[in-house]
C-alpha cells in the first residue's frame, strides 16, 4: 500500500535521500581538503629548514677542486664560538689588491659551486675569502638565520683583527639567501658605526617571508616561519654603497622582491656613492653567468672599482 501525503498524493520522502548522500559526501572531501592542508603545513613548518638550507657535503674540498684558480687559492679556516671550524677558501687577484670581498654564497651546494663567480669577482684587484656555512662542504653543525649572523661575524672580527684589513676595504657579497646574510651583518656592523666598502648584491630578497610566501602562497608562511631574514627592515641603517643586481627573469626571487628591498635602501653613502640597481633582462636566478655573464661582469667589477680603497 503507498504512503500518501494529506492530499492524497504519494509520499516523496525517498527523493531527499539523494540530497543527503550528496550533502555526506561534500562534508567528507572538505574534511579530507583540511586535513590534508593541517598535514602538509604541519610538515613544512617541521622541516622547514630542511626547504630552505640544501648543503651539498662532502668529506674533504681541496685547493685543487678550485679549478683553474687553484694557484691563486689557500685553505683556510676559522673556529666559530661554539667550536665549530669553518672551512673556507682565500682567492688571491691576479695583480696588486686593492680590496677584500667577503662573500655570502646561497643556500644550496658548496664553494666549488662558486668558482666562476671567484673568477670574476678577483680579476680587478679583489681578493676573496668564501667560508661554506656550517653543515655545508665540510663544515660540521646545523645551519639557521642565527647560527649563520654569528658565524658570519666570527669571520668579520678574524679578518679586522688577525689578518689586519681595515673594514673600509672590505666589501660584502651576498647572492640570493647569502643577501640576507650580508644585509645583516653590514646592518648589525652600522648600529656599532663600523662601515665596509661597500655591500654588494645579487638576486636577494626583501625578506624570507617574502619569498616563502612566493613559493608557497597558499601556505600561511608568515606564521610558520623560523628564519625570516628581513632584510627590508635592515638595509636602511647601511651607510655603505650599495648594488644590486637582479635577473628580471627570476622565478626562485622575483625581481620585484629585489625592488621592494633596493627602495628601502638609502639612497646615498658615507662616500657619496649612490646606490644603485640593475637589471640584467635575460638572466633568472640560477643561469647569471649562463645568460648574462659580461653584464653581470661589467656592473660587479664597475662597482668594486669605485669602493673597497679605504676612502
Amino acid at each position: 500500500m503507498t504512503e500518501s501525503k494529506p492530499n492524497g498524493s504519494p509520499a516523496e520522502f525517498p527523493a531527499e535521500q539523494p540530497v543527503e548522500r550528496k550533502r555526506h559526501w561534500v562534508r567528507r572531501f572538505i574534511i579530507k581538503c583540511v586535513t590534508f592542508y593541517f598535514v602538509v603545513a604541519v610538515l613544512v613548518a617541521v622541516f622547514q629548514r630542511s626547504l630552505i638550507y640544501v648543503p651539498f657535503q662532502v668529506d674533504r674540498i681541496t685547493v685543487a677542486d678550485a679549478g683553474h684558480l687553484a694557484g691563486r687559492t689557500e685553505h683556510v679556516t676559522v673556529v666559530a664560538s661554539v667550536g665549530t671550524t669553518l672551512n673556507g677558501w682565500k682567492v688571491r687577484s691576479p695583480g696588486e689588491r686593492q680590496r677584500t670581498i667577503l662573500y655570502c654564497p646561497g643556500n644550496a651546494a658548496n664553494r666549488i659551486n662558486r668558482v666562476s663567480t671567484l673568477d670574476i669577482l678577483s680579476e680587478n684587484g679583489s681578493e676573496i675569502f668564501l667560508f661554506d656555512y656550517r653543515g655545508y662542504g665540510e663544515n660540521a653543525g646545523t645551519p639557521s638565520e642565527e647560527a649563520i649572523a654569528e658565524d658570519m661575524r666570527t669571520i668579520w672580527n678574524w679578518l679586522t683583527t688577525e689578518q689586519g684589513i681595515p673594514p673600509e676595504e672590505i666589501v660584502v657579497y651576498g647572492q640570493s639567501l647569502g643577501g640576507g646574510v650580508a644585509v645583516r651583518l653590514v646592518s648589525d656592523l652600522a648600529a656599532e658605526q663600523i662601515s665596509p666598502g661597500g655591500l654588494l648584491l645579487v638576486s636577494t630578497f626583501s625578506s624570507m617571508v617574502d619569498a616563502a610566501s612566493n613559493r608557497f602562497p597558499w601556505l600561511p608562511v608568515s606564521l610558520l616561519l623560523l628564519d625570516r631574514f628581513p632584510s627590508e627592515d635592515r638595509i636602511g641603517k647601511i651607510t655603505c654603497p650599495i648594488l644590486h643586481i637582479h635577473g628580471a627573469r627570476d622565478r626562485i626571487v622575483p625581481i620585484r622582491l629585489g625592488e621592494k628591498l633596493f627602495a628601502r635602501a638609502p639612497k646615498g653613502s658615507r662616500n657619496k656613492v649612490e646606490r644603485k640597481f640593475v637589471t640584467l633582462p635575460l638572466a633568472g636566478h640560477n643561469d647569471i653567468l649562463q645568460s648574462s655573464r659580461e653584464a653581470f661582469r661589467a656592473a660587479a667589477l664597475e662597482f668594486l672599482a669605485q669602493v673597497g680603497r679605504g676612502e
